[in-house]
């Protein structure tokens, strides 16, 4: 999209002409009502068809990272499986939550088909065996028992996204590794800063994020979140990032920004991380062709999630619109 497209997205004032609009930039946009739920669902359809149709043309060692970052959204519908057997939804309706295309992509169908006919927490310990996720999940489950809070479990899982990065990265191609980890890193600096806002914004007890908290980003250095960590009030947290990061001219705008919270600027902050790292290795782009490719790997997969978060919060805005 250019620009001009961007502006337009906010002009519509109905749910169809939107429509119609989206289907120029995401050809497989076929939602089924135009309803919220099913722009959602099928922008995030397509997105992985694009994500899929990448990964498929491409050499195994930029395949291998391409399926780490699908874990995303299998845990997508860990999360939305997990969420209909507690909340007793029946099969069709927890199938109609799920996107298939990622277990398939990453060969774990049956897992998937497994823990989505799940109806208690035991079935999901049972589904869940021999998988990456056993351990987590078993924790996350046995502190939703004891304490009635599936925040612990959707951050177990949360943290596992980067973690199973991380551990693939060794995996990347050499001439291109620096570039991928920095990208890595400039992910975990967005995963980390929106965790530890959120926690002071909510007064929610440090200590319980501590865990999930991930000491390996870029902008971010374990000593940096201690001192974040260590933060009286959301103010102090604040005042103690403007001083991490004033020699990151660039970013600096941000502190403005979370003292006076902008929600659209929240939805594109790990894109301004990411550019960041686009820009550290822009005259290294140019010149080679290697990291032209890997480069243009990361910004469709970036800047296709923004148009998608672009209108579907045009959508709300309609939707809401509509109901006054």
């Amino acid at each position: 999209m250019t620009d001009d497209d961007f502006k337009r997205i906010g002009s519509f004032s109905d749910l169809e002409s939107l429509a119609s609009f989206t289907r120029r930039f995401f050809p497989g946009f076929s939602p089924v009502e135009f309803e919220i739920k099913d722009f959602e669902r099928s922008l995030w359809k397509t997105y992985i068809d694009i994500e899929e149709n990448i990964l498929l043309a491409s050499p195994e060692p930029i395949s291998i990272f391409l399926k780490s970052m699908l874990v995303r959204y299998e845990i997508w519908n860990i999360k939305s499986a997990i969420h209909g057997i507690i909340e007793g939804d029946d099969l069709e309706k927890k199938y109609n939550l799920i996107y298939r295309k990622p277990s398939l992509l990453l060969e774990r169908q049956p897992f998937i088909d497994k823990l989505m006919k799940a109806r208690k927490l035991t079935d999901i310990s049972k589904a869940v065996r021999f998988t990456p996720y056993q351990k987590l999940i078993e924790r996350g489950l046995d502190r939703y028992e004891k304490r009635g809070e599936i925040f612990y479990l959707e951050q177990e899982l949360d943290k596992f996204f980067f973690d199973n990065l991380i551990e693939n990265s060794k995996y990347f191609p050499r001439r291109e590794k620096r570039f991928i980890k920095q990208f890595i890193q400039s992910q975990i600096d967005f995963y980390n800063l929106n965790l530890l806002y959120r926690t002071f914004y909510n007064n929610i007890n440090v200590e319980t994020i501590r865990p999930f908290l991930i000491y390996s980003g870029f902008l971010f250095q374990k000593e940096d979140i201690l001192v974040l960590l260590e933060a009286n009030d959301l103010q102090d947290l604040i005042d103690r990032l403007d001083e991490i990061l004033a020699e990151e001219k660039e970013l600096k705008f941000i502190i403005n920004e979370l003292r006076n919270p902008n929600p659209q600027l929240w939805k594109s902050l790990s894109a301004i991380f990411m550019d960041q790292v686009l820009n550290r290795h822009r005259d290294k782009i140019i010149q080679d062709i290697p990291y032209q490719s890997i480069s243009l790997i990361f910004q469709i997969i970036l800047v296709k999630q923004i148009e998608i978060q672009e209108i579907i919060a045009q959508a709300v805005q309609i939707s809401l619109a509509t109901t006054q």
